[in-house]
């Protein structure tokens, strides 16, 4: 059997040590990496936040116009029935101002 001596366990406990250290220091920097990556999903969670929101904003300032043109367009309906109504009436009395007193019994 081979014995160890204090110098091997002496290297071996430097080399565990050293390899602790590593293991923190990679740990550090997993975190590291770990926070800027979280970072980056809450600054793209904004983004997205912010895309959303002007999103509804075109979408009501889209629904007010719509609403606005459809006023629009019942005013101009109305205004076309009216006018057809007031010809129509015109129509009827000169008909009835034909029928009614004829120009050649005079």
């Amino acid at each position: 059997m081979a014995q160890t001596t204090d110098t091997d366990i002496r290297e071996l406990k430097d080399l565990i040590l050293g390899l602790d250290k590593k293991i923190d220091a990679l740990d550090k920097k997993i975190e590291v990496s770990v926070a800027k990556t979280e970072e980056r999903f809450n600054s793209i969670d904004r983004r997205f936040d912010s895309v959303d929101q002007r999103i509804a904003d075109l979408d009501k300032s889209l629904n007010k116009r719509i609403d606005s043109l459809e006023q629009r367009a019942n005013g101009q309906e109305t205004r076309f029935w009216s006018l057809v109504a007031i010809l129509a009436t015109s129509l009827l009395g000169i008909i009835g101002k034909v029928v009614f007193f004829p120009v050649n019994k005079l």
